[in-house]
């Protein structure tokens, strides 16, 4: 029967209101595929067609406020498709469940949603601005569009976006493929992204599936479905997945070979001012990370120079990297593969080897070379953020996650941290404290050696504090270069008796212990898997507090100083 006027109405309160009413046979094809009917619409049948005719109607006098009137201020080409505000002809094809790598799409529509009503009037001119921005230009991208709204860079007063995909489903039939709902918002851990994102649009993304590599493909769409979350929900922790992705995109790279080494650069380094507050989570682990990232050379080099296959361009801007020459790998390998401990503990006995043989440090050795094993040189890197005592007392007993210590890491190394950076924040609100762990007596004689620089001497009376003529009251204490490979061959107690030697030539009241039994004191210790830990948490650089109190544990001040030292002060003395 021909439909009446009451048919009408009540087709119109279901499309306005979400009132079901019944459908008419029709089909709309992709802009309702749900409706569509035919095989596999029905879970046990198909089904025949159902739309509302209002929905049609409505459909059509929509589309025709979406006309190209922002076409020739979006730069859309004549012939290339598509030109509509909020569509883009690039899809990315992630962060959503039935995406495909491979799958022919025609691009995406983020069609916009408002809380308030809006005249006719306001609609249209809000889709002839159609303004979605993202690194200072117009989106071109999905991943563009949802980063321009995270990033407050479309029109005021659209509150969310429903993100459509167009692509070919059941053959060669295009639908619109319903891929989710972002909210616009600020969400400050986005804008700090654009710099990666740049490096990641230009040289790796646009290269074309016919010359990319099908492990730099899936690493990169890793990458994309991070920055993609981030843009949806924020926060550091997706932040950090975001830098460890692209870290491990420049993995990738390395392992491709001289063809993708000589037509994409490493990643240059990140800004390490801008990113530090933002990745802050509170947790020991990322504290850890930072610590040992943070630390480098003159040259800005770090143990990025040593666990990965780049290497700084010198002759450059500070920041920028190139390839180690000959197609080498990393001098440490394995970051992403090989346990994290012995990963570290390669690192430190190569950076002793370095130091031995060239001395990368610009301020020179602490001590005269020589061909003995008792010579000393410093090892430690120059500029660094140090670690709470507590944090790597956790790491050296195992109470860390590793996996994911390593995986900060990954990310933190492409960061540049040769400008002034606070250090994390100890009031941090969701603050983790690392979890109680046993004293390792190893490891709190042999810490203050690797930190390279000058600490209090634990037994500087306050007579010495005051009196700049009263003698010294600072030490400089550094490791003899066969410690890092005694360390790794599980042969602690000999580089404990060693750093004894050492503290008791230095004329520090050192207190007396037997290494055999010290090290047999610590759960596992004097395999090589516990040298091992050992050494790699002496790569780790603590806070000048935290080396020094390590040094008061090894080196006691006497009673009577240790007296003075707890006395108060004199009213002469405070003034």
């Amino acid at each position: 029967r021909a439909p009446t006027r009451e048919d009408s109405q009540r087709w119109l309160r279901g499309a306005l209101h979400g009132e079901p009413v019944p459908g008419r046979d029709a089909t709309i094809g992709q802009f309702h595929p749900g409706a569509a009917g035919g095989a596999g619409s029905n879970p046990l049948d198909e089904s025949l067609a159902a739309v509302n005719p209002w929905d049609v109607v409505l459909l059509f006098e929509g589309a025709v406020l979406f006309a190209a009137a922002a076409a020739r201020r979006l730069n859309a080409e004549r012939g290339k498709g598509a030109a509509m505000p909020f569509m883009v002809r690039t899809s990315s094809p992630v962060g959503y469940a039935s995406s495909a790598p491979d799958e022919d799409a025609s691009g995406e529509v983020w069609a916009p949603l408002w809380p308030q009503a809006a005249t006719l009037a306001e609609v249209r001119h809000l889709l002839s601005e159609g303004r979605a921005q993202w690194r200072g230009s117009q989106a071109d991208s999905g991943l563009d569009l949802a980063q321009a709204a995270a990033s407050l860079g479309v029109d005021r007063g659209i509150e969310a976006f429903a993100r459509h995909a167009i692509v070919q489903r059941f053959g060669q039939s295009d639908f619109a493929v319903p891929a989710g709902r972002l909210t616009v918002t600020p969400r400050p851990h986005v804008p700090v992204v654009a710099e990666l994102d740049a490096w990641l649009d230009r040289y790796i993304r646009r290269r074309g599936d016919d010359r990319t590599p099908g492990a730099l493909d899936r690493a990169r769409r890793y990458a994309d479905a991070r920055l993609l979350e981030l843009a949806a929900h924020g926060g550091p922790r997706r932040l950090q997945q975001v830098l460890s992705a692209a870290g491990a995109v420049e993995a990738t790279i390395a392992r491709g070979g001289r063809s993708l080494r000589d037509d994409i650069p490493p990643l240059p380094s990140l800004r390490a001012r801008e990113w530090l507050p933002l990745l802050d989570d509170g947790t020991p682990e990322l504290r850890v990370a930072v610590a040992l990232a943070s630390q480098h050379d003159g040259d800005g080099g770090g143990l990025r120079r040593l666990l990965t296959a780049a290497t700084p361009d010198v002759g450059r801007a500070r920041g920028r990297w190139v390839w180690r020459e000959g197609n080498q790998g990393p001098l440490v390998g394995g970051l992403d593969v090989r346990p994290f401990v012995d990963v570290l503990a390669e690192a430190l006995w190569r950076r002793t080897l370095e130091v031995e043989q060239g001395d990368p440090d610009p301020d020179g050795p602490t001590g005269r070379p020589s061909d003995g094993p008792g010579s000393v040189r410093r090892i430690a890197f120059r500029w660094r953020l140090g670690a709470p005592r507590e944090d790597v007392a956790a790491f050296v007993a195992g109470a860390l996650d590793d996996a994911r210590i390593a995986e900060l890491l990954v990310g933190l190394l492409r960061l540049d941290w040769g400008d002034r950076i606070d250090p994390l924040d100890g009031q941090h609100p969701d603050r983790v404290a690392a979890p109680a762990a046993p004293p390792n007596p190893a490891w709190w004689r042999l810490a203050p050696f690797f930190h390279g620089r000058a600490l209090q001497r634990s037994d500087a009376s306050a007579a010495q504090a005051a009196s700049q003529a009263a003698g010294p009251r600072e030490v400089q204490l550094d490791p003899e270069r066969t410690w890092p490979a005694l360390l790794r061959a599980g042969r602690t107690a000999r580089a404990l008796a060693a750093a004894q030697r050492r503290l008791r030539m230095a004329h520090l009241p050192v207190l007396p212990v037997d290494p055999q039994r010290a090290v047999a004191s610590h759960p596992a210790a004097g395999a090589s898997t516990a040298g091992g830990r050992l050494a790699a948490a002496l790569l780790c650089p603590l806070t000048q507090g935290a080396a020094e109190s390590l040094l008061r544990r090894a080196c006691p001040p006497p009673p009577d100083q240790a007296e003075e030292r707890n006395a108060p002060a004199s009213p002469a003395a405070t003034g």
